[in-house]
């Protein structure tokens, strides 16, 4: 997401605006140019993040929403998103795949 302060190329704009272009600072000032595209496959690690990820998302969403307003609160005292307070509760618990963990008090 773009950061901007005032008018693109003028006091501060760095990020990316929608998919499309770059804003970033150089020793000549701004520049916009064509967003940065990986040149290497994601590497096992990043690829099994990944599947962390969206298992804790799947988990989320098979959740009961009175079980899903506990994680609510409790990611509320931390200043979580809930499926971020769910991913490391996974990890912290290591809790077997499809089976969610206790909350945190």
């Amino acid at each position: 997401m773009a950061r901007v302060t005032g008018p693109l190329l003028s006091l501060n704009a760095r990020g990316t605006l929608g998919g499309q272009v770059t804003y970033r600072w150089t020793l000549l000032g701004q520049v916009a140019q064509f967003p940065p595209r990986p040149t290497k496959p994601p590497s096992p690690a990043q690829l099994s993040a990944r599947a962390a990820f969206r298992a804790a998302l799947a988990l989320w969403a098979t959740l009961p929403p009175a079980q899903q307003a506990k994680w609510k609160a409790a990611a509320a005292i931390h200043k979580l998103p809930p499926h971020n307070l769910l991913m490391l509760e996974i990890r912290a618990q290591a809790t077997p795949p499809g089976i969610a963990p206790f909350v945190p008090r």
